[in-house]
């Protein structure tokens, strides 16, 4: 089932980037709920997920067919390898379409506006590897958008919100964070080549460092969010291990060494794992911190803004 083209060019063989997106998602859900999303939410967004990266993919191998052929690691991709055909990519890439729509059937229509604008900084991005400096500021961005999506599933505009703004913010900087490391595995092809640009490439020698303070940006956002929310101090336990990470890959990765910001990025799932943990057991102790509450003050999940039939 591995060996299949299509389930390679959709990456399903790879579920890293799967992940990567889906954490975020799922750390929105938790902090708009209070820690108990309803499981049409999960269901849904996880479904979303999953669609929108393997679309993802589908594009980018398209826009890079010509390139990823000349690159060690992705000579092996079926459009770079020619298994199959662009118009056979072209039409997967319309069925996930379609199942996306279909999912947005269940979604109220103020979700609408960031599913279109995650779909169109997708076709964006792998195009702005040929002109932008940092491509991966717009990846950044396009795995960022589920986290407005799932606020507005529940009736809160995510431009007003300040956990919503801050945990989108901090998405977007360790996204470019852990892709600059994903990048630094194929610096020497990119270099090569000469009409690829990456953020591995812009920052230089000072990769390492900068990919660092984007690291320590994502954790001091998340800290805040944690001092706003009154979070336990298991929060910042996590966090603490994720800083450890951090140290850890500033010392070790070698930017002439692929295989190391390759393993470096792998090690992103586990962080990814301990924030979303992090994030449940702070949850978990700020309720126990308020032991006593007037069950006329009590707050409720927010309700799913959901579309009523006669407006399908």
């Amino acid at each position: 089932m591995k060996n299949n083209p299509y389930i390679r060019l959709m990456r399903f063989d790879k579920p890293v980037g799967s992940l990567l997106l889906l954490f975020p998602t799922l750390m929105a859900l938790l902090l708009v709920t209070k820690g108990i999303p309803e499981l049409k939410s999960l269901v849904i967004f996880t479904l979303g997920v999953i669609i929108t990266r393997a679309a993802g993919c589908i594009l980018n191998d398209i826009a890079d067919r010509n390139i990823d052929d000349k690159v060690a690691r992705t000579q092996s991709r079926p459009l770079a390898n020619k298994e199959i055909t662009v118009f056979s990519a072209l039409v997967l890439f319309v069925i996930l379409a379609l199942i996306g729509i279909l999912l947005l059937y269940f979604l109220p229509v103020q979700t609408y506006i960031w599913a279109f604008l995650c779909l169109a900084l997708m076709i964006v991005y792998p195009l702005s590897k040929r002109f932008f400096a940092v491509p991966q500021l717009f990846l950044g961005f396009a795995f960022s958008m589920p986290i407005p999506m799932v606020y507005a599933y529940y009736g809160i505009n995510p431009f007003t919100d300040l956990n919503a703004l801050l945990l989108f913010f901090s998405n977007v900087a360790w996204t470019i964070a852990y892709d600059t490391q994903y990048a630094i595995a194929d610096l020497d092809d990119d270099l090569k080549e000469g009409k690829i640009h990456s953020s591995a490439i812009t920052f230089g020698n000072k990769v390492n460092l900068y990919v660092f303070i984007l690291n320590f940006t994502y954790l001091a956002l998340l800290a805040l969010i944690g001092y706003l929310n009154q979070f336990s101090y298991l929060f910042y336990i996590g966090l603490g291990i994720n800083l450890l990470y951090f140290i850890y890959h500033y010392f070790n990765v070698d930017r002439l060494d692929g295989s190391t910001g390759f393993k470096a990025f792998n090690q992103n799932i586990q962080i990814g794992w301990i924030s979303l943990w992090a994030l449940a057991l702070g949850l978990i102790g700020m309720y126990a911190n308020q032991p006593t509450i007037d069950s006329a003050n009590q707050t409720t999940n927010p309700t799913p803004a959901l579309i009523e039939d006669n407006n399908k």
